[in-house]
């Protein structure tokens, strides 16, 4: 999500800025997910208590919970936890384990899910929803991966970390200029790929490049021909200028 700050809320931070787009939103009966940084007690008790809403977010390593009547910290539970059951999603195993736990900093019971991927990186996900299974929870939290890949990717080659505009219109029309450049690179990508393996970025940014110029250059060599004929038409020197214009052009295209 973009948030826009207008001169009113110059001092709020993100937690009340994402509050507030809920409400402005009229979000109601949703699942709100979030990465580590939404993931605190003020944005889940008012996804809960205000929005009718559960949370799914994934807790930072020093939050303290309470677990089988004991203290623990996230980060702690997060390494000791023995992974019991496992699923497929997509071309990934994810193993898991799941607990009932109360995070001390949230005033409503929440359950926990440790995760373990197959390069045995984990995570540590909780959700306000205590009936959902731990692997619906993780089927949840996937549907992220797509928006982080698209903003990584987006701030990394598409300049959208560079964005000065403030206002929440200006912004949607930059996120969508944005998104279109990165639909047009994933087809790209997809249709070099079926010839060659291991495509590098960059020259599929080299390809979009020269597609583009020589997009323009055939409008400007079309153009160019139509004034010339117009300027040179009664000239003696009309065909060798035409002939040397499309020349100058054709070497550029």
């Amino acid at each position: 999500m973009l948030f826009s700050k207008s001169s009113e809320e110059d001092n709020d931070s993100k937690i009340d800025m994402a509050v507030s787009w809920l409400k402005r939103n009229r979000v109601r009966r949703a699942v709100v997910i979030a990465d580590s940084w939404y993931t605190n007690a003020p944005l889940i008790e008012s996804c809960k208590q205000w929005f009718d809403s559960d949370f799914i977010g994934q807790l930072k390593s020093n939050v303290i919970l309470r677990v089988d009547g004991q203290a623990i910290k996230a980060g702690k539970l997060l390494s000791d936890s023995t992974m019991n059951r496992s699923t497929r999603l997509g071309d990934k195993t994810i193993h898991y384990h799941s607990y009932l736990a109360h995070v001390l900093s949230i005033r409503i019971p929440v359950k926990i899910v440790v995760t373990e991927l197959e390069d045995h990186s984990r995570a540590i996900l909780t959700s306000t929803d205590t009936q959902l299974s731990g692997e619906r929870i993780i089927q949840y939290d996937s549907l992220r991966w797509s928006i982080e890949s698209f903003f990584k990717f987006a701030k990394q080659n598409l300049s959208l970390s560079k964005c000065q505009i403030r206002s929440e219109q200006a912004q949607k029309h930059d996120m969508i200029l944005v998104s279109i450049a990165y639909l047009i690179f994933n087809d790209l990508m997809e249709m070099i790929q079926t010839n060659q393996k291991n495509v590098a970025h960059h020259k599929i940014f080299y390809a979009i490049r020269v597609a583009v110029s020589i997009l323009a250059l055939t409008f400007i060599y079309r153009v160019s021909m139509g004034i010339s004929e117009i300027v040179f038409s009664d000239n003696r020197y009309s065909k060798p200028l035409r002939l040397l214009l499309r020349l100058l052009l054709l070497i550029r295209t």
